[in-house]
């Protein structure tokens, strides 16, 4: 198994923190991505194989979306009764892949409707991706 480093971006957190995108290729030489958050920049930081496969997990479409999105949150919501169905489902792959991998717990939430919002929202943070390899 080989890895290497891609690239360095900050992030939009406006803390200083940035994004290191590295490569793996497993011993078939298929290639998967990880994702580490750093402290600053230039830190130093092991790269690891050793993460949760994307296609072991019941949420990997919305991890996509996610990973391909230009927010740092991931906001699902139930607007009418034609996003009850999805969200209902969602909540059930969440909850899934929470079981499976208890690593995961605390990067989905569930807001119930309140005073800004008409139905649930489920949230997805953008640090789940440091537990994931993408291929």
């Amino acid at each position: 198994m080989k890895i290497k480093e891609l690239k360095r971006m900050m992030t939009t957190f406006e803390d200083g923190t940035a994004w290191l995108e590295y490569e793996v290729i497993d011993n078939s030489n298929k290639k998967w991505f990880g994702y580490e958050l750093l402290n600053d920049i230039e830190d130093n930081v092991e790269l690891s194989a050793n993460k949760i496969n994307v296609n072991d997990l019941k949420t990997k479409n919305e991890l996509y979306d996610l990973l391909y999105s230009e927010n740092e949150i991931l906001y699902i919501d139930e607007e009418d009764d034609s996003d009850t169905t999805y969200i209902n489902e969602l909540i059930k792959r969440i909850s899934d892949d929470m079981t499976d991998f208890p690593q995961l717990e605390g990067y989905f939430e569930l807001c119930e409707p309140g005073e800004y919002t008409v139905g649930r929202t489920i949230i997805i943070y953008i640090d789940i991706i440091t537990k994931i390899l993408f291929n």
